[in-house]
């Protein structure tokens, strides 16, 4: 039985070993892939077990009747080798960064030469606590209510504005000081409008439901051109972060894109400590972190955008609830008047905070 073990285990490490990136490759063993009788029951881990990135993962499989012995035990996350054990109880770091759902293939190898695979789902969430920013009002500007805000940019001196509802859906650029309008483009009656990030000399909006985007001058919002993104299905948030745009559509990814093509890059899944961060709606990019809003909540998570891991929360639930409109006994569709609108003053380090149809946008300053 040791023979055999260590045969299995030198001609596997010198395809794939524990550190390599390779996906699995077939095992150099006649009788690995025949048909076999033998087969085994997977005591731990339990389907989508929860995890943190960084804990340790225990594997403990037991053959069932009339197999043969298990003589070792190979582990993979995501198609990677994860290591070979020579026992049936495991204990080893789950060397995963990604959070969210990652997939565990447990091979055990008998005795007799053949093998048999089972998987199970593991659920990964960030193992950093995230820190409660405090916030004060600085100043208060009027906004005008008739507006459904979805994207908000600043570059001094002027603000930038993406509105949502079908027919009411529009671009505005107006003197942030004054706000007056200085230019206002209409979005097609059948279009709803989502978020807007400003990069180089272009300003680009996305879509709801058309998995369209449209490229506007800066200056003068003249239209430029429409780009689409049929790698997801809705366009929620959008920002730059100097390099790629990064978009949200309701789930708890963040989509990476690139300036030129607009095809999708990567994606990164955002976490805490107990649940996957569905509904990332705005987005601002700030001094290497993502700021988000949550779709249905008074909160702005700060999200690694490498990792996907939450850095930290702010609650604005007091500065929400002195909106004329604001009801907390209202939910999902009863109330669309949510907390949506970030964008970020570089020169004094505050935020511009705001609502759909909110009636003001509050000048903050944070900090921890």
């Amino acid at each position: 039985m040791k023979h055999a073990f260590l045969l299995l285990l030198l001609a596997l490490l010198s395809s794939c070993s524990p550190q390599s990136n390779k996906k699995e490759t077939s095992v150099p063993n006649a009788n690995t892939n025949r048909t076999t009788k033998n087969n085994f029951r997977v005591k731990q881990p339990k389907h989508n077990s929860v995890l943190l990135v960084n804990d340790s993962l225990t594997v403990k499989i037991t053959p069932k009747s009339k197999s043969a012995a298990i003589d070792s035990v190979a582990l993979y996350v995501n198609n990677r080798i994860l290591g070979i054990y020579p026992s049936n109880e495991i204990k080893t770091p789950l060397k995963t960064q990604k959070l969210g759902e990652n997939i565990l293939r447990i091979k055990a190898f008998f005795s007799d030469g053949s093998s048999r695979s089972r998987s199970r789902k593991l659920k990964v969430f960030s193992d950093i606590s995230p820190k409660k920013l405090k916030y004060r009002i600085v100043s208060k500007y009027p906004h005008p209510t008739k507006r459904f805000t979805q994207g908000l940019v600043y570059e001094e001196p002027y603000l930038y504005e993406g509105t949502g509802q079908r027919g009411e859906s529009s671009l505005y650029k107006t003197d942030f000081k004054s706000g007056k309008v200085l230019n206002e483009v209409a979005l097609p009656n059948n279009r709803f409008g989502e978020g807007i990030a400003v990069f180089g000399n272009k300003i680009v909006e996305l879509t709801w439901e058309s998995q369209e985007g449209y490229v506007y001058d800066k200056e003068n919002l003249d239209y430029q051109s429409t780009f689409r993104y049929p790698f997801s299905e809705k366009g929620w948030g959008i920002t730059f972060d100097g390099k790629d745009l990064i978009m949200s559509n309701g789930s708890a990814s963040l989509l990476y894109m690139d300036t030129s093509s607009f095809e999708n890059i990567r994606s990164v899944i955002v976490a805490d400590q107990t649940e996957l961060l569905d509904s990332l709606n705005e987005l601002e990019y700030i001094k290497g972190a993502v700021f988000s809003n949550i779709w249905m909540r008074n909160t702005i998570a700060k999200i690694d955008p490498e990792t996907g891991k939450v850095l930290a929360y702010l609650d604005l639930s007091d500065l929400a609830s002195t909106e004329p409109e604001y009801d907390p006994y209202k939910r999902g569709y009863e109330y669309e008047n949510v907390l949506n609108g970030i964008a970020y003053i570089p020169e004094k380090n505050h935020l511009l905070i705001t609502g759909k149809r909110w009636s003001a946008i509050y000048e903050i300053e944070i900090w921890e």
